[in-house]
């Protein structure tokens, strides 16, 4: 499989607990879980730490906040605060559907006809999503948080953050790849803070580093090979630039001396990893395809990468403002490279189908189901035609990868004099530009797998797309609130002009407004907050642009304050989702028995549920299942069992899953993903059957010898999934080895010294 080495190194790690300490697997894979979340948080703080730091420390040499004036350089307290703001991001924030449905489980509460008409709700087009009236302060429709990872239509797939995937309790490899992507980025930002030419030389001086960064990036292809293109592609971004600040120019020297680094590099990642790559690499992917369906509205795309977006966004254009020199022609013809390469490649994407026969012929295999024959004139109609107004989400995603392209080169050609105050801002645009990049790509393109369309492709580039805009936000929080001091807005009232006033009211009505649509004094406070900070952003906004503060007052904002504002407003906004998730998850009892917030709601037996706490997943299994599953454990070897086969997101293959034993089969559209067809498990499914209802003991004596099977289980699942289970009546084939609700018969062929008991 083409994302093994995640589930390597879990099972590994509970086998060598379970060998040294005892730890059954029910805890192994919860510990595993928290494992990834921990090493998560740390990476993302390091990372941004690091990205802060050297500006913290050069101003303590520089004079303001030396130690005389109360600075301790040994605790950089500013690069921690805002490095855990970004691992913040990164780990627990939410998307901005999370508002929705605040609003939407208290619609008829609120009876306010915009929040319960049904035409709102299929203007927001998240469906379910309808107004309802919620038994609590949170959304209590089952898990509602759900529907906030599956905005998209269904077709554009799924798009989780990491908060989510840590709730569900997911350890699937795009989950346990997070803390080694966040390791390559580091590798990233190490290469820039080079005090020397990125050449082989470096290498030859440095061969255990070229060990250590060859293991890091092959690695990434077998945890997630998806995640290796888009590193690769970082840090090849990352050599180019720090070879062109270091050379002052742009030169063929330059591009030299980077191949000469990256081609050593990327040898060890391939050769360090050899046997996964040569010994059974497979997946479904089969070519890239062009992306000819509808695209995405430009509100769900912002409902996703709003809080982002108006982060980055602002700090490129400020960066931009930052130079006194105007913008050369070159300048802006690099930063829009990308969107014309991309745009270029879509368009002419049937001519170079069917003329160069080198690209694969498309619009009968994406999400929009084209059969258009070999016309790609009227295929590319098509796909313009498609679009409709969601060709606007095009138009703005392409100004933003323009915008943060344009303020990196411009950010690259300031460096000249000072590297190093400009490399957390390079690294920084860099990161935000790839991500951005990432996110335009899946309007244009899709990896074709075994979905059809771009379902796969959304969701593993969007989550990469996030751990990078949670890095460079953790740095633009620190570039927004480095300088501003308390009080940030001035209240002195003589120095305030009529547009003050106004701003002000403003502000006043947004928060009555959101006390007034909110339905209980916690949800109150939560609204006048949101509502007065948007109120105040957008009439500031409007305020300034009206007139600039040069020529206004001075009293009440600046632009600094305005964009501060809409910040905190759209984060505190994203934070509801996982607040309101977790008291979902737990049904209610999150604050038990602090009884944080609300008290839990009444005929919710929290307590109960507290005492049976535990981290052993496996102790709420039914227990007939589970006393099967420790006789299991107690076997010697790794003997193939056989029992019922279960369709995917099922409890089917429970027993194998939890002995770690090997099965014919489990999961088959599992399977089928991991493997790239379904040909390997080709008569496995029927051979499962005859196993169980056959009564010709040849028959089953020969599945038998085929799968090398040892022990079967019968239980209540064996018995519902097939209809006449006649196993247990071939006495010349078996001996029952465990007898229960869920027993075990073992094949008289098999060795009676696996048994330890």
């Amino acid at each position: 499989s083409y994302y093994y080495f995640g589930y390597l190194l879990v099972s590994v790690m509970t086998r060598l607990s379970d060998t040294i300490a005892s730890v059954p697997t029910g805890v192994g894979y919860n510990l595993g879980l928290a494992m990834i979340v921990a090493l998560t948080v740390t990476g993302a703080f390091g990372l941004i730490y690091n990205l802060i730091a050297p500006s913290e420390r050069g101003l303590a040499e520089g004079g303001p906040g030396t130690p005389e004036k109360g600075f301790n350089s040994k605790l950089l307290w500013k690069p921690m605060i805002f490095g855990l703001a970004g691992a913040l991001l990164l780990a627990v924030m939410g998307n901005l559907e999370g508002l929705l449905e605040l609003l939407a489980a208290h619609s008829f509460e609120l009876e306010q006809e915009i929040f319960g008409s049904s035409g709102f709700w299929e203007w927001i087009n998240v469906p379910p999503l309808a107004g309802y009236d919620s038994y609590s302060w949170f959304p209590d429709q089952f898990w509602f948080w759900f529907r906030a990872t599956r905005i998209l239509d269904a077709a554009a797939g799924i798009h989780e953050m990491p908060f989510f995937s840590f709730l569900l309790g997911d350890l699937h490899p795009h989950v346990m790849s997070i803390p080694f992507v966040l390791l390559a980025v580091g590798v990233a930002l190490t290469l820039l803070h080079s005090d020397e030419p990125l050449d082989v030389v470096v290498w030859l001086e440095r061969p255990l580093w070229l060990i250590g960064f060859g293991l890091i990036v092959g690695g990434l292809a077998f945890l997630n090979t998806w995640d290796l293109p888009t590193m690769a592609f970082l840090i090849t971004l990352i050599v180019v630039l720090r070879n062109r600040l270091n050379a002052n120019r742009w030169s063929w020297g330059l591009a030299l001396d980077s191949i000469g680094f990256l081609i050593p590099l990327f040898l060890v990642a391939f050769l360090a990893y050899v046997p996964f790559f040569l010994g059974g690499f497979d997946s479904q992917a089969a070519g890239f395809t062009a992306q000819a369906g509808r695209g995405s509205s430009l509100f769900h795309t912002f409902l996703l990468w709003g809080p982002f977006a108006l982060l980055v966004l602002p700090y490129a254009f400020w960066r931009l403002t930052q130079s006194n020199k105007g913008l050369a022609l070159e300048h802006i013809l690099w930063a829009l490279t990308p969107v014309f390469v991309i745009l270029l490649v879509w368009f002419a994407w049937d001519a170079l189908a069917f003329a160069l026969d080198i690209l694969p012929k498309t619009l009968s295999m994406n999400e929009a189901g084209f059969q258009l024959g070999d016309d790609f004139d009227a295929s590319l109609r098509a796909r313009i035609e498609t679009r409709g107004w969601n060709w606007l989400t095009i138009i703005v995603m392409s100004g933003a990868v323009g915008l943060l392209c344009l303020a990196l080169v411009r950010e690259v050609e300031r460096a000249k004099d000072a590297i190093e105050e400009h490399l957390g801002h390079i690294f920084a645009l860099a990161i935000a530009a790839t991500a951005a990049l990432l996110i335009l790509g899946t309007e244009f393109v899709y990896i074709e797998d075994g979905f059809n369309s771009r379902f796969n492709t959304i969701f593993k580039l969007y989550y990469q797309a996030w751990l990078l805009l949670s890095i460079a936000g953790g740095f633009v929080l620190y570039e927004l609130f480095r300088n501003i001091r308390a009080p940030v807005f001035s209240l002195n009232l003589e120095r305030w002009s009529v547009t003050d006033y106004a701003i002000g009211a403003s502000a006043i009505v947004g928060a009555g407004l959101g006390i007034f649509l909110m339905p209980d004094t916690l949800m109150r406070i939560f609204g006048a907050l949101i509502g007065g900070a948007i109120f105040f952003a957008v009439s500031g906004t409007v305020a300034l642009l009206w007139q600039p503060p040069e020529t206004g007052s001075a009293g009440l904002v600046k632009w600094r304050g305005i964009w501060g504002v809409a910040v905190a407003a759209v984060l505190l906004s994203a934070f509801v989702y996982p607040v309101a998730a977790i008291w979902n998850r737990t049904d209610g009892c999150a604050g038990y028995p602090l009884r944080i917030l609300v008290e839990p709601p009444e005929g919710r037996s929290c307590s109960d549920i507290f005492d049976a706490r535990t981290i052993n997943g496996l102790e709420r299994i039914d227990l007939a299942e589970l006393e099967a599953i420790n006789w299991l454990n107690d076997l010697d070897g790794q003997p193939v069992i056989a029992e019922a086969l279960g369709g995917d997101y099922s409890e089917g293959g429970r027993i194998s899953a939890s002995t770690g034993l090997p099965t014919l089969l489990q999961w088959p559209g599992h399977e089928s993903q991991w493997r790239g067809s379904y040909e390997p498990q080709e008569g496995r499914e029927d051979d499962l059957e005859t196993l169980y209802t056959s009564n010709d003991v040849d028959e089953v004596r020969s599945i038998i010898e085929k799968y090398d099977v040892r022990y079967v289980v019968v239980g209540r699942r064996e018995q519902s999934t097939y209809a006449d289970v006649m196993l247990p009546e071939m006495t010349e084939l078996f001996d029952l080895a465990f007898p229960g609700e869920v027993a075990i018969y073992r094949v008289r062929t098999a060795s009676t010294s696996e048994v330890t008991r």
